[in-house]
């Protein structure tokens, strides 16, 4: 199993997930994902986003989308998703903004990583993805 920190950017999974809040996800070979599941996707064409499962397809693939719909692209834009192209299912939210000392609470961990709850080519979203 692999975990890692991302800074979410953005506004489409609010309420859930805030601009400035930090995700913990893990990744394992076999992971179980069901709708509902909040995951970082390596997206072909929008790079590192974090979006909730709506549903799984037959053959693994996913749909995707944002909480919330007036700020997120929607999974029509998102396509489905492979499997492997899951990087970690959210695990924990750490709330907020002013978080600069987390990497040495985390007990010397890499950086946090940025990951975009919406797409930049999407009219109606904001946010990047930076490790």
């Amino acid at each position: 199993m692999r975990l890692r920190l991302y800074k979410v950017t953005g506004h489409s999974m609010l309420p859930a997930l805030a601009d400035g809040d930090f995700v913990l996800a893990f990744r394992c070979a076999r992971q179980a994902l069901e709708a509902g599941d909040r995951v970082v996707v390596d997206h072909p064409e929008f790079g590192r986003i974090i979006k909730r499962v709506d549903r799984i397809l037959p053959g693994g693939d996913l749909n995707i989308s944002g909480d919330n719909p007036a700020m997120s692209t929607h999974s029509e834009r998102l396509g489905q998703i492979p499997r492997e192209r899951v990087a970690g299912k959210v695990l924990m939210v750490i709330r907020g903004p002013g978080l600069s000392r987390l990497n040495t609470v985390m007990n010397g961990a890499p950086a946090a990583e940025r990951v975009t709850t919406q797409c930049p080519q999407d009219t109606n979203a904001s946010g990047s993805v930076r490790p």
